[in-house]
């Protein structure tokens, strides 16, 4: 099983996956995690920029369809090469586009209501508001930018992905809950009734507009 993860910034998308890492027992491809493999196969240099994150210009190179740049393909297949396992997780890099057709594959969008994911940078980081503010939108942009750079597509576009969930109503145990029941739902590991219950479960969430969840820190 691959899971991928797209996320806004302060949405606690590293903790999600973490937990998901213990629960699936999964090895986790978050940016340090690959860069220390890409140095151990001698292809860092290579990637730099795409593990950053960044663009490569500040103009897109993408066809009038929307169709992936030539020049992306090579570093997706040594992104593949990097994540030989079978099974695990991934953080951004644009791996829900990457690995889009292979089988058991669950894509996840994480965002949050934008005073939680200030709230949260804050404590994190350590900012004030403002300066927080000004970090998300800029991280955001960035990765929207480079989204679109390397596979022509929209970031945050709902279609591309299996379930978009926003934790600041579910909180970081709600999410993984949520997530849980979808890939035993879309992998069969359930009955067709005990997949409608798990969507009742969800629904059963509580409705607390900032769960505390959100902000606890491993």
């Amino acid at each position: 099983m691959i899971i991928t993860i797209e996320r806004e910034c302060g949405s606690a998308a590293h903790e999600v996956a973490e937990e998901l890492a213990k629960i699936y027992k999964l090895p986790l491809f978050d940016k340090e995690g690959m860069i220390k493999k890409a140095k151990e196969l001698g292809i860092y240099e290579e990637v730099e920029s795409f593990f950053e994150e960044r663009p490569m210009k500040s103009l897109y190179p993408v066809s009038a369809t929307g169709e992936t740049p030539e020049f992306g393909k090579p570093i997706y297949e040594k992104l593949r090469k990097l994540t030989s396992e079978n099974d695990f997780i991934m953080i951004g890099r644009c791996g829900n586009y990457i690995f889009r057709n292979y089988e058991d594959v669950v894509s996840i969008f994480l965002h949050a209501e934008a005073k939680d994911r200030i709230s949260r940078t804050m404590m994190k980081q350590g900012l004030d508001r403002w300066s927080a503010g000004r970090l998300i939108d800029e991280v955001d942009d960035k990765r929207r930018r480079f989204y679109k750079f390397y596979t022509g597509r929209i970031w945050d576009q709902a279609s591309d992905y299996d379930i978009c969930i926003n934790t600041s109503h579910t909180g970081i145990d709600g999410a993984v809950r949520m997530i849980q029941s979808y890939i035993d739902t879309k992998l069969g590991n359930r009955s067709e009734d005990n997949g409608l219950h798990a969507m009742e479960e969800m629904q059963s969430f509580p409705g607390d507009p900032v769960s505390m969840d959100l902000f606890r820190f491993e």
